[in-house]
């Protein structure tokens, strides 16, 4: 025990730096650098900046799943109006149709892009039935 207290008190200063980084020296867990961190993020505003950047997100992402609705919907009504299309439109359309399906598709899109899918279908076949 004497040895101990011997090595305690030559490198007391050893002790202090273990301490102040954090080190977990006993069974009691007390980081500094954490705990600082905490008040800094709350004296800075930091969690209502990032509670303001997830609901930030959000209206993106919302806003790119209206967008591209849109784009499905117009898309598919010109179709049905008569308008004829290119298949690079297709291609655009499928393209966006996957990233709205990643961010959460409906049930009424899914039905416009069966319908756009079959439209293409029958046009194809009517051009290759031309040639």
């Amino acid at each position: 025990m004497d040895k101990i207290q011997e090595l305690i008190k030559n490198y007391e200063w050893l002790v202090g730096v273990l301490a102040l980084i954090g080190l977990e020296i006993s069974p009691i867990k007390f980081n500094p650098i954490s705990l600082l961190g905490k008040v800094l993020s709350k004296f800075l505003g930091i969690d209502s900046l990032s509670n303001k950047i997830d609901c930030l997100e959000k209206k993106v992402d919302d806003n790119e799943l209206d967008r591209i609705r849109y784009e499905i919907l117009q898309f598919s009504y010109s179709l049905r109006n008569g308008a004829k299309r290119e298949e690079v439109e297709y291609r655009h359309i499928e393209d966006i149709y996957k990233k709205y399906r990643d961010k959460g598709a409906n049930s009424f899109i899914v039905s416009e892009m069966q319908f756009i899918r079959d439209y293409r279908n029958a046009a194809n076949k009517i051009h290759k039935d031309m040639l």
